[in-house]
């Protein structure tokens, strides 16, 4: 039960950052024992605070029955209930709304807020494609741990302009910085097939988070792509080691040395035990880059889907 009780009672929302929400209240007024509905409607607040339940009139009590607070944007925005009796404001629920989700407050129920998906299915958060050369394609905002449990990013069709391969950085600070793996904990496997139909393989650890995808450049082999699927979880927990699992195929080789097709599968995991006591942080942004760093090529087509599966 949420009871404004005096004239300068109000409800108010606070908006983290622009956007657009959009606010439905239903309540109860009280006067005297005569009882009386009331409605508010309250479109496309973009920033700071808005009062979205206004004060009853002299005498009555007022009850709100249902808000409905509904981020129609194109980001995820953090929103903070507040009731305040014009002296004293309390924060009553803050939650991250990503687009198309709500927060719901239902007389005697509680708060709830509705989230994307169907615990345990896969749900498409983000697709982007290539269209100019790029050397990096990142995903922050789209990495939303208070929602997701998992991730899978799939890597569909990916080209080269010159002689290179892919790599994987993490951030956790959303994309303000990126890094990769400090310490010898990313295992690979490579199985390729040269021109000469004889096999060539290859393995072991590396310092550094890469996709071990050398692809042919379109330079040499214009029909020459990549597809790779990286699948990781757990990424926001706090103390745990961000593991990542790779599987890909592609035109493997250079204009230098052309192979035919290859195949990698790879383990690896992003952690900070050298950084007790404060390691292994939530990562919040995944990055695929072109290597080497430094290096001529980038990315000149592909489609990057990015999935997440809740678990309840």
């Amino acid at each position: 039960m949420l009871i404004l009780a005096s004239t300068t009672d109000l409800i108010q929302l606070q908006v983290g950052s622009p956007g657009t929400i959009d606010v439905h209240a239903d309540w109860m007024d009280n006067v005297s024992g005569a009882v009386g509905p009331g409605r508010t409607n309250t479109a496309g607040l973009t920033s700071g605070t808005t009062t979205i339940v206004s004060s009853p009139a002299s005498g009555a009590i007022r009850n709100i029955k249902t808000l409905h607070i509904y981020n129609r944007g194109t980001s995820n925005n953090v929103v903070t209930l507040i009731h305040t009796d014009g002296t004293t404001a309390v924060q009553l629920h803050s939650i991250t709304l990503v687009p198309g989700t709500s927060l719901q407050y239902i007389d005697e129920t509680g708060f709830f807020n509705t989230m994307p998906g169907t615990p345990g299915t896969q749900k498409l958060i983000a697709q982007k494609v290539i269209t100019t050369p790029v050397g990096t394609m990142d995903f922050t905002s789209e990495i939303n741990n208070s929602i997701y449990n998992e991730y899978a990013l799939h890597i569909l069709g990916v080209q080269i302009n010159a002689d290179g391969w892919l790599g994987l950085r993490v951030s956790e600070d959303g994309g303000t910085t990126w890094q990769a793996d400090p310490i010898n904990q990313y295992g690979h496997t490579y199985q390729a097939q040269t021109v000469n139909n004889v096999n060539a393989y290859s393995g072991g650890w590396d310092t550094v988070l890469w996709l071990g995808t050398n692809i042919e450049p379109t330079s040499y082999d214009p029909a020459s792509i990549a597809y790779l699927i990286i699948h990781t979880a757990n990424l926001g927990k706090s103390g745990q080691r961000k593991q990542f699992i790779v599987d890909g195929m592609m035109q493997a080789g250079s204009s230098a040395s052309p192979q035919g097709p290859g195949r990698v599968t790879i383990g690896g995991t992003f952690w900070h035990d050298n950084a007790l006591p404060t390691a292994n942080p939530p990562v919040n942004g995944i990055r695929i880059k072109t290597m080497p760093d430094g290096g001529a090529a980038l990315m000149t087509a592909g489609i990057f889907n990015l999935y997440g599966t809740r678990g309840s």
